[in-house]
């Protein structure tokens, strides 16, 4: 979905797995002032979250986890995330190449996030102030087998504010998951 400051959106549909490639591609052919939200297709999107969004500024990424039906905060918001938010601009090719997976897979959302992290953007998951719904018909039953392993960047949900103030809470956490390595969740900071 492309956004503008119009809060005028574009819906754009594909019959095709989409990769994250393609996400940062529309990045780039996006305008300064335009906001771009890239979200799985079973996730209803907070009606404010354009607004909500306004803030974000070049350079910076959010990563924000769902919520259930059941209305709770994804218990793993720390490492799941549904939906990605950035402002159009300029982004450097061995960047967008190395984002060439596709979404839906375990640890995508982690491999996504650590490529923006190691790039210099500032991660953030305002899951606290953005709150997407997760309507899942079917359960999914993933296999660690199908899962991308490698460097990931856990960020814990924070408040909008926080993430201005880089509040220690707020801030992504880069870790590192080899194959039959456990997936432990981030230390809780004092």
């Amino acid at each position: 979905m492309v956004l503008d400051d119009t809060l005028k959106y574009e819906a754009i549909h594909t019959t095709e797995r989409l990769k994250f490639r393609s996400y940062l591609q529309m990045v780039c052919d996006s305008k300064p002032e335009s906001i771009i939200v890239l979200t799985n297709s079973d996730v209803a999107l907070d009606p404010l979250i354009l607004s909500k969004s306004a803030t974000i500024n070049e350079g910076e990424v959010f990563a924000i986890s769902r919520y259930e039906e059941g209305g709770g905060l994804n218990p793993l918001h720390w490492c799941s995330q549904d939906t990605w938010v950035m402002r159009g601009q300029d982004l450097p090719k061995p960047l967008i190449d190395s984002t060439n997976f596709n979404l839906g897979w375990p640890g995508c959302e982690l491999r996504f996030t650590e490529a923006l992290f190691s790039y210099g953007f500032k991660v953030s998951n305002p899951a606290l102030d953005i709150i997407n719904i997760h309507h899942q018909k079917h359960p999914s039953v993933h296999k660690d087998t199908e899962r991308y392993y490698g460097a990931y960047i856990f960020s814990p949900a924070c408040h909008l504010e926080s993430r201005l103030s880089s509040a220690p809470e707020s801030l992504a956490t880069p870790v590192y998951l080899r194959r039959n390595s456990p997936l432990t969740p981030i230390p809780t900071l004092p």
